[in-house]
């Protein structure tokens, strides 16, 4: 047999057997898709529907949880004299890499906004210590909602594709091998199946406000300190090198586009953060650090790191509950207004 036909072979056979070892344990995999009809789906078309009136909506969020949590529009609105409407399209879990993707494919396309403000903070240029394959699972979610609700011919072929094979289906999280070395000992030891992952059906239907923003964190309080299981993940962070690969990639996709950008740096419960031992002054430096990165490459940010705002306006370490919420959005529609006075590039309404 010639040795291109060896290597065909062999090829053939690799992925024969793992096709065959994916479908074996696919129960025990991470789903490729949320329950029900998912974040992504609800607010592209709540963008599509919003579009129908030119110039609508004017000013877009994105980000991730933090964004998602924190902006009210509707407070925005009432606290701007510069935007006629605003729509919160951050995505809960979504990482830098994917909120890119997100604005590029599905957001820009859709609203074609006037401006667009984008959340950021440490945790999108450390590594967090979070675990890979988690990580996998929220990108392998996201990634395949996002990839459905695009109305392309890629699209289509990918269902086509991960209807016939399982190992393209699941091609994210099998990025990790482990998933599927995990997948394999959870039904071989008599294990439960993954089950749906993520949230139930029905969730986001009423968990999201007509303008986006998700009410989940809405009610509750810090407790003044930072959760035990966060406190090594939130350690490790202000300790891990800095990589700003992923902020440079989003960046270069926004100046594609048409919209302006503006980027805010979140804030973040700060004095539960000392109380817990974390090194406050590490994660300033990070957030000083990003913000400057952002600004050298010409956009213009805004950074809440040390905008004083209490323990008892975050619902967690990192998420503003209501009160919160309703105070940050009208310090950010007063900050975007100054932005405006200031900024002739952006090109304000």
């Amino acid at each position: 047999m010639p040795g291109w036909a060896r290597v065909l072979v062999a090829g053939l056979t690799v992925t024969l057997v793992l096709e065959l070892w994916v479908r074996s344990v696919e129960t025990y995999l991470p789903p490729r898709n949320s329950a029900g009809v998912g974040e992504v789906a609800l607010k592209r078309d709540r963008l599509r529907a919003l579009a129908t009136t030119p110039g609508t909506p004017a000013l877009v969020f994105i980000g991730d949880s933090m964004m998602d949590a924190a902006v009210d529009p509707d407070a925005f609105l009432a606290a701007s004299n510069r935007f006629p409407s605003a729509y919160n399209a951050a995505l809960m879990g979504a990482r830098l890499q994917t909120q890119a993707r997100w604005a590029n494919d599905i957001v820009l396309p859709t609203a074609r906004p006037k401006m667009v403000v984008h959340g950021m903070s440490p945790t999108l240029v450390s590594s967090f210590g979070m675990d890979p394959q988690g990580l996998s699972v929220y990108d392998s979610i996201l990634d395949t909602n996002i990839t459905s609700v695009n109305d392309d011919v890629w699209s289509s072929t990918d269902e086509a594709a991960s209807d016939l094979s399982s190992t393209i289906k699941h091609r994210n999280s099998l990025r990790y091998p482990s998933t599927l070395l995990n997948a394999t000992w959870a039904r071989a030891s008599g294990g439960r199946p993954f089950g749906e992952f993520g949230r139930p059906d029905g969730f986001w239907e009423k968990a999201l406000a007509p303008t986006g923003q998700i009410k989940e964190f809405a009610t509750g309080k810090s407790s003044g300190t930072v959760p035990e299981g966060l406190l090594p993940h939130l350690r490790l962070l202000v300790e891990s090198p800095i990589d700003y690969s992923q902020v440079n990639q989003a960046l270069a996709i926004y100046r594609t586009k048409e919209s302006p950008l503006v980027v805010v740096i979140q804030p973040a419960a700060l004095d539960a953060m000392r109380t817990s031992g974390i090194n406050v002054e590490k994660w300033r430096a990070i957030s000083t650090g990003l913000a400057d990165h952002v600004r050298a490459t010409g956009v213009p940010v805004i950074d809440f790191t040390d905008a004083g705002y209490p323990n008892d306006v975050f619902f967690d370490p990192f998420h503003l509950n209501a009160a919160g919420s309703t105070r940050y959005s009208a310090d950010l529609a007063r900050r975007v207004a100054d932005l405006c006075q200031t900024d002739p590039t952006l090109r304000c309404p």
